[in-house]
């Protein structure tokens, strides 16, 4: 965990349902990601259906069409900043290397 953030949660914010591609291939790097020791204690996975009206504003602060024909993920760190996006597969490299220019002070994705 970076230095400043104990206590808090990275949040993986996984839009797909039944109609999405690459749903499968966008969770890989995000268990990846939880699976690791370093991230395993503070990270949460959360699903949430692009199509669900109750949904709708929240996904569009993400800037996730719910129209979208592919999984998207949004990778979220403390206090609800977007580190990255990602439409369809995830890479836990990819993930590691977002996060490590976010919290270098270089930017996100």
């Amino acid at each position: 965990m970076p230095e400043g953030l104990a206590g808090w949660k990275f949040v993986f914010l996984c839009a797909q349902n039944n109609s999405t591609k690459s749903n499968d291939a966008a969770l890989k790097g995000v268990q990846a990601f939880r699976e690791d020791a370093r991230y395993a204690k503070t990270t949460e996975i959360v699903s949430v259906d692009p199509t669900d009206p109750a949904e709708s504003k929240f996904l569009g602060q993400m800037k996730i069409d719910p129209k979208t024909s592919v999984a998207m993920t949004v990778f979220l760190a403390p206090p609800g900043a977007v580190i990255a996006t990602y439409s369809g597969a995830t890479d836990k490299n990819t993930i590691v290397a977002a996060l490590t220019r976010a919290t270098s002070g270089s930017g996100g994705g």
